[in-house]
């Protein structure tokens, strides 16, 4: 959270705040794969990371996030026996031979929501396109997008200096702000979409900063940042790297849990509006038709694929 000469004076409270709302970026992680981040993190030697690499490889009928952390740790093995990892990378560089498989990899096998990699435009720029045709015609490097109900539910961007990271935020975040927006008219309320968290994430050469932004009763919004790591040009630093691999997997599941609790929502609405005989219909809204199994609901998915 950013803080005026003003808010200067509540800075003690900070802390309290960020625990009471849950603004920082919770250890989702299951005590198998906390051991292989602890394991990482405790290499020093190239005979350790080997180590590591074999007991990871052993087991069959492991879990998508297990087998993410072995992508990922022997892609970052490999990266940096290399030495090729440096400050002079590109975009392009990067995204080939680090973010791949240090991000991307991670979502690969997600049932729930697909990748748009590369200069993509965000569902909800596409639906303001007739009111602002410069919103609309942004562009954003990484879209985590459903496959139920067609919206963004994170978003990437990579940056290599700070006054292109500081444009592309202040488009993340505005693109964000619309999402959550764009959930409120689905619900018919400011109440429950402030259950809902819009995610958004900076990369700068190999630093990683994780964003939240809510939307408050009163329509105003709060932004501030969850988490944070980088990763280092040379192996020395196995924790560091860990800490990042900590936080990838966190923010799958973060952005699963608003998901789920969005489809919840519309159900309830509709179970509701059901039972007391409402028949008023918001046309945008994904009702619960379109998440089951039935005929219906797979015509509304083709309708908007």
């Amino acid at each position: 959270m950013s803080l005026s000469p003003t808010s200067k004076n509540f800075k003690p409270a900070i802390p309290k705040i960020m625990n009471h709302y849950n603004f920082s970026l919770a250890s989702a992680i299951t005590l198998e794969e906390r051991r292989i981040l602890i394991d990482l993190s405790l290499c020093r030697t190239i005979k350790d990371e080997e180590k590591l690499l074999s007991s990871l490889f052993q087991k069959n009928n492991v879990s998508e996030n297990i087998k993410y952390l072995r992508a990922a740790i022997n892609g970052l093995f490999d990266i940096w026996r290399s030495k090729r990892l440096n400050d002079t990378n590109n975009e392009g560089w990067l995204r080939s031979n680090l973010y791949s498989f240090i991000w991307d990899r991670a979502f690969l096998f997600d049932e729930t929501f697909y990748v748009k990699r590369a200069e993509c435009y965000s569902a909800v720029f596409r639906k303001l396109k007739d009111n602002n045709e410069d919103i609309a015609q942004q562009r954003v490097d990484f879209i985590l997008r459903s496959n139920h109900d067609g919206t963004d539910y994170l978003t990437l961007e990579e940056k290599p200096t700070d006054q292109e990271a500081r444009y592309d935020f202040n488009k993340e975040k505005k693109m964000q702000q619309h999402m959550l927006k764009l959930w409120s008219d689905w619900l018919g309320s400011t109440m429950w979409v402030g259950e809902l968290e819009a995610v958004t994430c900076q990369r700068q050469q190999r630093k990683l900063i994780v964003f939240g932004i809510r939307i408050l009763p009163s329509g105003c919004f709060v932004v501030y940042k969850k988490a944070s790591a980088h990763i280092s040009p040379v192996s020395s630093h196995y924790d560091a790297a860990a800490r990042l691999l900590q936080i990838v997997l966190p923010i799958k599941r973060l952005v699963t849990l608003n998901h789920m609790k969005l489809i919840a929502m519309i159900n309830a609405i509709e179970k509701y509006a059901n039972e007391h005989l409402d028949l008023s219909v918001n046309t945008d809204q994904p009702y619960v038709t379109f998440y089951g199994s039935s005929q219906e609901s797979q015509k509304s998915i083709g309708r908007r694929t």
